[in-house]
């Protein structure tokens, strides 16, 4: 096999990666840089099956909340990924306390039901997330990672461009009727 900094031995063709992860979104502190990391091993097998070696791949916390930044979910929405036994690997916005913690297994009893259920996505309403706000969300596991992405968006937000055609119907409404008579 090979490793990094150098070509994979060409004898290896022909050669697949195993389709299964261990679990692996551990995280290791860079003494370095206090840079939280997540590290994923995956066997690599011969033609034949037998052990070729093991593909390491280690990549920081932050870029994962980086890519979650990036969604519009309002100012009271969250976005976050959860390891495959729904391990908090990354929320944004980060939440302070143990729910917030890396490795916080606070879920609500709707994703543990879905998650338990073996669903590979799915879509809850949870009347009191662990924040202690009230969010409809989305979940979605990533085929051939052992993770799934969680996003939830609160009503106060998706229903605010509703409210304002309600309320801009109303006063059209009223001024059609006043104007009426």
């Amino acid at each position: 096999g090979g490793y990094v900094g150098h070509e994979i031995d060409k004898r290896h063709q022909g050669g697949r990666v195993v389709n299964r992860t261990e679990r692996q979104c551990r995280t290791v502190n860079n003494a370095s840089t206090s840079e939280r990391t997540v590290a994923w091993n995956v066997t690599y097998r011969n033609p034949d099956g037998s052990f070729a070696g093991v593909i390491t791949a280690a990549v920081p916390v932050s870029h994962f909340s980086q890519l979650l930044s990036n969604l519009s979910l309002g100012k009271n929405g969250s976005a976050l990924i959860r390891t495959d036994d729904l391990a908090l690997m990354t929320r944004v916005p980060e939440l302070p306390g143990p729910e917030g913690a890396l490795g916080s297994m606070a879920v609500t009893p709707q994703l543990r039901a879905l998650f338990d259920s073996g669903a590979n996505y799915g879509r809850y309403h949870s009347p009191r997330a662990p924040d202690g706000n009230e969010r409809t969300y989305s979940f979605r596991r990533i085929s051939g990672l052992p993770m799934l992405v969680v996003v939830g968006m609160s009503p106060l937000d998706y229903l605010d461009s509703w409210k304002n055609e309600v309320q801009n119907t109303v006063v059209g409404l009223t001024a059609f009727l006043l104007l009426s008579l």
